[in-house]
């Protein structure tokens, strides 16, 4: 231990020497450390460096120019991150001195990898209003013009996008592209009178980068030019032009105020012959398509390919409103019979009322796929006027009608419940298994577990069948709460008892049973829950004894324990104590205070007995107030000395119990307060209660 003490102080002693020595070092010195072929010493100028003023910056752009590779790149973090810290408002000056220096980086004879070095800072640090002439001057420099373009659009402020526009009258056709789809990604307000110009340009390439660069405003004003450009395109440039007229039309959808006429463009881009342009139209109409769009969408995929027929179903399939649901009502007989089974499925996934009518035709007059789709959309519908014609196709002659609707029942009721409408949840749940035959566990399961989460009171005789069947006895106790619960808020509370009361006789976990009890107690049942929990209910008490001083009493054997004589007699101090039975109230609880007097600081035993008919172990799960000792047939299995309220079930304590009669002692603590206890016998496996007789002791 000394010696990690000893090597701790060392090295705090040398950080704390290092960070003297380098916090003193001036900034020529730091510099020098930069350009040092020593690593170490260019990792410390690294950190420090960027703490000091921004003079420093020209010194360090000299260093770019280095022979020493390692140099040049550990000068250009630190440049990065003076740029980086500059470019907070408060420190305008530094930052202009800063772009001032970088600049000198695109001086006509600098080597070009210092220019492309120069390129990748500036975009970090220059302000609006900065001299951007050396920007200017590489556009003319076919060798970086593109760097120069693209560090342009970076830097992107509005001088920036004004160089570039200045820049169109000179540049070829094939960097003016470039300069429109520059303006474009900029977003650029001031360039929208020369993109609009340049729309009318002889090339055709150079019209479809204007378009471009109008596309983005969603302003009506262009949407005339952007469709010239579009129609007086070439082979080459035609991909170009209808990007410029997808991208306008987007535009003008987002902003929102214009939306009938985006829903009119898209739905005249379903006569196009080219295949990109109709699955654009589709996509549009599938976020904001209304009513009147449906027909043009079909009779666009009347003779489409598969992919685009999906394209047109998924997009019917976005779209909303009772005037979309009617049109698809509507076109539905003219369909072809793929796309009307694609449509009834889409009708089902509306969850709109409207849909109903046509989807319960189908599903009862239908053909035996159009029923199975139907019958499956109905489960989709998240409506519950869809339960009975479900439940009647659940009874129909066909095998694969019958079996669809039992699972769309059940998925109906999942929808249902999962959109908070447990009453219908419920019902769909109990016309599923109406249905189901009792051989189908496993969807029986399903639909019983369904209806637990979403109780109704009509399910009050599928909760006492799931009882009677073996096999769902793991699901019958929560559904018999649950139901019994629903019985309860509707006043029925005969049938509530009786669910409850067949809980019971499943004999769930002693938790569970506890509930129950509180139940069943609460509705006037006179059963001995105590005995049905594994609650010890007859016991005998004697005490006060005194705890006395530094807690000598609670290791004094006051009444020779482990050994019990219910005779005995008993002096504390000048009180003469014997045995007194006592009886548990109704939730197992041993009110000591009551029997012996309230007191503080005291003792007191609690002897019982009980008999049990095979040997095995066993749990006790006792609370207290405040805390015990236990012995089990003369031996000692627990010990606590602490003071706390009583916690029903807070110690559990592993047993052995004999065949026959078992003996339990208790010593318990009185602090303050309450004095009392509860014990309760239970299996370790599973915390089942144990079943015990205990006859009536005599002294």
């Amino acid at each position: 231990m000394r010696k990690t003490h000893n090597i701790a102080w060392v090295l705090t002693i040398s950080l704390a020497l290092a960070s003297s020595v380098y916090a003193a070092a001036s900034a020529s010195e730091l510099l020098e450390k930069l350009a040092s072929s020593n690593a170490q010493d260019r990792a410390y100028a690294r950190q420090y460096l960027p703490r000091e003023c921004a003079q420093v910056v020209p010194q360090i752009v000299s260093l770019l120019s280095s022979d020493n590779e390692l140099v040049r790149s550990t000068a250009f973090q630190v440049l990065a991150e003076f740029a980086n810290q500059v470019s907070v408002p408060g420190r305008e000056e530094d930052r202009t001195l800063v772009t001032t220096s970088l600049m000198t980086l695109l001086e006509p004879h600098r080597s070009p990898e210092l220019k492309q070095l120069g390129l990748r800072l500036l975009p970090l640090v220059v302000p609006q209003g900065a001299d951007l002439s050396p920007l200017t001057l590489l556009l003319d420099d076919a060798e970086m013009r593109e760097k120069a373009r693209a560090a342009l659009v970076e830097i992107g402020t509005p001088d920036a996008a004004a160089v570039l526009q200045g820049y169109l009258d000179r540049a070829s056709p094939d960097f003016t592209c470039a300069i429109f789809y520059s303006l474009a990604q900029m977003k650029d307000v001031a360039s929208l009178d020369a993109s609009l110009a340049y729309a009318k340009s002889e090339h055709a390439t150079v019209r479809a980068a204007a378009g471009r660069a109008l596309a983005w405003t969603g302003d009506l004003a262009y949407l005339e030019t952007v469709k010239q450009i579009v129609a007086h395109s070439d082979q080459a440039t035609r991909s170009d032009a209808v990007d410029a007229w997808l991208r306008l039309v987007r535009a003008v959808e987002l902003k929102g105020e214009n939306r009938l006429i985006a829903v009119s463009e898209y739905r005249d881009m379903l006569g196009s012959d080219e295949p990109k342009v109709r699955m654009a139209g589709l996509a549009g109409l599938g976020r904001i398509g209304d009513g009147p769009s449906v027909a043009d969408m079909l009779k666009c995929i009347k003779n489409a390919d598969t992919f685009e027929w999906a394209a047109a179903i998924e997009a019917l399939d976005q779209m909303s409103g009772d005037d979309v649901c009617k049109s698809i009502i509507d076109e539905y007989a003219s369909a072809s019979q793929e796309t009307q089974l694609a449509l009834l499925s889409v009708l089902g996934r509306k969850h709109n009322p409207i849909t109903l009518d046509l989807l319960k035709q189908i599903a009862a007059e239908g053909d035996a796929e159009f029923r199975v789709i139907a019958i499956r959309a109905l489960g989709e519908s998240v409506l519950a006027q869809a339960i009975e014609p479900l439940n009647a196709a659940g009874r129909s002659a066909d095998a694969a009608d019958r079996q669809e609707a039992r699972m769309a029942l059940i998925n109906l009721g999942n929808a249902l419940g999962d959109g908070g409408n447990h009453a219908d949840a419920g019902a769909a749940y109990l016309a599923a298994i109406e249905v189901i035959p009792t051989e189908e566990k496993a969807l029986l399961r399903r639909a019983l577990v369904g209806l637990t989460v979403s109780p109704c009171p009509a399910a009050f005789e599928v909760a006492k069948m799931a009882k009677a069947d073996a096999e769902m006895h793991d699901l019958a106790v929560p559904l018999l709460m649950s139901i019994g619960d629903k019985l309860l808020e509707a006043n029925e509370k005969d049938k509530a008892k009786q669910l409850f009361e067949a809980a019971v006789e499943l004999e769930p976990a002693s938790a569970t049973m506890q509930i129950l009890a509180e139940k069943l107690m609460g509705l006037g049942s006179r059963v001995d829950w105590s005995a049905r929990l594994g609650v010890i209910r007859h016991w005998w008490l004697v005490g006060p004894f005194e705890l006395g001083e530094n807690h000598a009493g609670w290791n004094r054997p006051y009444i020779d324990e482990p050994n019990v004589d219910l005779r005995g007699r008993y002096m504390s101090g000048k009180r003469r104590l014997e045995w007194r039975p006592v009886v548990a109230d109704d939730h197992g609880i041993v009110n000591m205070a009551a029997a012996l007097g309230q007191h503080e600081n005291v003792i007191g035993y609690a002897y019982a007995e009980i008999e049990v008919t095979d040997a095995m172990n066993a749990v006790l799960r006792i609370g207290a107030a405040d805390s015990e000792k236990v012995w089990i047939n003369g031996e000692k299995v627990f010990e606590l000395f602490a003071g706390r309220p009583m916690t029903i079930d807070e110690d559990t304590v592993s047993i052995k119990l004999k065949a026959g009669t078992n003996a339990i002692l208790m010593k318990v603590w009185q602090h303050t307060h309450k004095w009392e206890f509860r014990v309760r016998v239970a299996t370790p496996e599973d915390d089942r209660p144990v079943v015990f007789m205990q006859q009536q002791l005599q002294p």
